[in-house]
């Protein structure tokens, strides 16, 4: 192993954006994921519980479950998670346009799937950056 293979990569002032981006959506996703996920709890447990009716139960699902499978699954896949995350939060702004579009809960809950899909679509542009980098190095 020669000198140069132990040195630790170069990271540019674009790659550390990329990661400080990628923390903060995490930080911010998972205290989204915990307060929702809290909320859920509660409203599966509690005396009054989610409700018998049909759509009440539809809503539970589509709402907070989706949501939390979203965040959950931002932090393997941050494209897939972020844009689930996005539709969910988007979908329910139309669905109550009154209520949701003006409520800064939703609004900051909205802002964790588009933290998402920004460090995703730099993180990919930044890793095809690096490929294009190293292929022209090794010539």
């Amino acid at each position: 192993m020669s000198a140069d293979d132990r040195k630790l990569p170069h990271l540019s002032n674009q790659s550390k954006l990329v990661s400080a981006l990628g923390w903060v959506a995490r930080i911010y996703g998972t205290f989204f994921f915990l307060f929702v996920l809290v909320f859920t709890v509660a409203s599966l447990f509690g005396e009054e519980g989610p409700g018998t009716s049909v759509d009440v139960w539809l809503e539970f699902l589509i709402y907070p479950v989706l949501f939390l499978v979203g965040l959950a699954m931002a932090l393997k896949w941050p494209g897939i998670g972020g844009l689930l995350v996005t539709a969910i939060v988007l979908g329910i702004i139309v669905e109550e346009p009154a209520i949701r579009a003006t409520d800064s809960m939703t609004l900051l809950q909205l802002a964790a799937g588009l933290l998402y899909l920004v460090y995703w679509y730099f993180a990919r542009d930044a890793a095809d950056t690096g490929e294009q980098n190293d292929a022209k190095s090794t010539q």
